[in-house]
C-alpha cells in the first residue's frame, strides 16, 4: 500500500535544510491542517528541482533526481535521472495526454488522462490536502517548529500514527504557509523510509511550448497504455496459470466470486497479479489480490502486531476503507474494503476460511 503515496511528490528529504526557528509560531497544529484543507490558495506555475530517496533498512532501495515543470493551463513535464540505475525517464503531460519515455529500454508509452484524477494532475495544496484528510482519526498531528527548506521558511508537520500497524506509517512534512508547497517530506513505514526534498523552486517560471514538447528518436515506437493497462477476465484456472501455483480463496457461502482480473505490469513493478472481487449478500464486498511476495519485503509484517491466519500482517484503515496484507507460501495478500458494513472483525472472519483454489 505504499503505492497510495508514491505518486504524491513530496513524500521526503535531506539536502539543503538549515534547521532552527526564525520565529514563535501563533497556530495551532489543528488550525494550519484547517488552513490547508479550506484555503482556495494554490501555486499554479512553478518550476522545481530535487531528489527522491527509497530505503529498506539502512540501505539505499532507489534514489532518484528530478525536475519538475508545472505550467497553469495543467501542462507538466517531470525529468527523473535514477542515480543507482543510470537511466533518464521524461514524462510530459498536456491536454490530458500523458506521454512517458524511458531512455534505457528505449519505450515511449502514452495514456489518455480524461477521465482520470490522479495525485499528479493535483495542486501542491491539494496533495497536501488529500494527505492530511486521509489521515484524520488515524494520526496525531503536532508542528514541531519552523526551518528553512532551500532557502523558504516551512513549518514541520509532524504526523505520528495511532497505530503501529498503520500502512501509512508516521509522516514528517515541511510546508512553506505563504504557498502551501511541500518542499520536504519524510514517511517511515515498518522498516521502508523514504524521502523526498526540493533543492531549488522558481514560482514564476517562464515556459515556452518547447517545454512540453517531448520529441522522440526515431526508432522509438509509441504504444498506448490505455490498451496494455486493460485486465483481463479469467477463470481460478487462468489465474492458477498467471501466478504459476495454487493460491487460497475464500471459502464461505457469505462471500460469492463477482469476477476475477488478470493483470500482467511491466517495467519496475514487473509481475503478475490477480484480483478477485467478492459480493456479499449480492451487494460489492471487497477485493482479493494476490501476487508473488516482493523479494526486497519479504520480511516487512514481521514487526506487526496483527496476524492474519496465524501469519504477521499489516492492517490500516484510510477514510472508512480497510487495507489488510499478509504473505502466505510465496504470495502477497492483499483485501480492500470499501463497504460500511463489513468490520476488521468480518474480514478476519473470512480468512479463516480459506481453501487452496485446486484442492489437492
Amino acid at each position: 500500500m505504499n503505492k497510495i503515496i508514491n505518486g504524491l511528490l513530496p513524500i521526503i528529504g535531506i539536502l539543503g535544510i538549515t534547521a532552527g526557528c526564525s520565529s514563535q509560531i501563533t497556530a495551532s497544529a489543528d488550525e494550519i491542517v484547517e488552513n490547508v484543507l479550506t484555503s482556495g490558495k494554490d501555486t499554479e506555475a512553478y518550476y522545481a528541482e530535487g531528489e527522491m530517496h527509497f530505503y529498506h533498512d539502512d540501505e539505499v532501495l532507489e534514489s532518484y533526481q528530478f525536475q519538475e515543470y508545472i505550467a497553469s493551463d495543467g501542462s507538466r513535464k517531470t525529468t527523473m535521472i535514477d542515480l543507482i540505475g543510470d537511466n533518464e525517464t521524461i514524462t510530459v503531460r498536456k491536454d490530458n495526454e500523458l506521454i512517458s519515455y524511458d531512455q534505457e529500454s528505449g519505450t515511449a508509452y502514452t495514456l489518455d488522462q480524461t477521465a482520470m484524477d490522479l495525485p499528479h494532475s493535483l495542486t501542491q495544496r491539494e496533495q497536501l490536502a488529500m494527505i492530511l484528510e486521509a489521515v484524520k482519526g488515524t494520526h496525531q498531528q503536532e508542528i514541531a517548529g519552523e526551518e528553512t527548506i532551500s532557502g523558504i521558511e516551512t513549518y514541520h508537520i509532524v504526523l505520528k500514527a495511532d497505530s503501529p500497524n498503520s500502512i501509512l506509517g508516521d509522516m514528517e512534512l515541511w510546508v512553506d504557509p505563504k504557498t502551501w508547497f511541500t518542499m520536504k517530506a519524510v514517511s517511515v513505514s515498518g522498516d521502508v523510509r523514504s524521502e523526498v526534498f526540493y533543492t531549488s523552486v522558481d514560482f514564476s517560471p517562464d515556459f515556452s511550448e518547447a517545454t512540453f514538447a517531448l520529441e522522440l528518436p526515431d526508432d522509438v515506437k509509441l504504444e498506448s497504455l490505455d490498451k496494455l493497462n486493460q485486465p483481463q477476465e479469467g477463470t481460478i484456472a487462468d489465474a492458477e496459470k498467471a501466478l504459476g501455483t495454487a493460491f487460497y480463496v475464500l471459502d464461505n457461502e457469505q462471500a460469492v466470486i463477482n469476477n476475477i482480473e488478470l493483470h500482467s505490469y511491466s517495467g519496475w513493478l514487473e509481475r503478475e497479479e490477480v484480483v478477485i472481487n467478492y459480493l456479499i449478500d449480492g451487494a460489492p464486498g471487497f477485493s482479493l489480490s494476490i501476487f508473488p511476495t516482493p523479494e526486497e519485503f519479504a520480511a516487512e509484517f514481521e514487526e506487526h502486531e496483527r496476524s492474519v491466519r496465524g501469519l504477521p500482517a499489516e492492517y490500516d484503515t484510510i477514510q472508512n476503507t480497510h487495507f489488510l496484507l499478509w504473505d502466505e507460501d510465496g504470495l502477497r495478500y492483499s483485501i480492500v474494503s470499501e463497504n460500511p458494513a463489513l468490520t476488521l472483525d468480518d474480514i478476519l472472519a473470512l480468512t479463516e476460511n480459506m481453501s487452496l483454489s485446486t484442492k489437492e
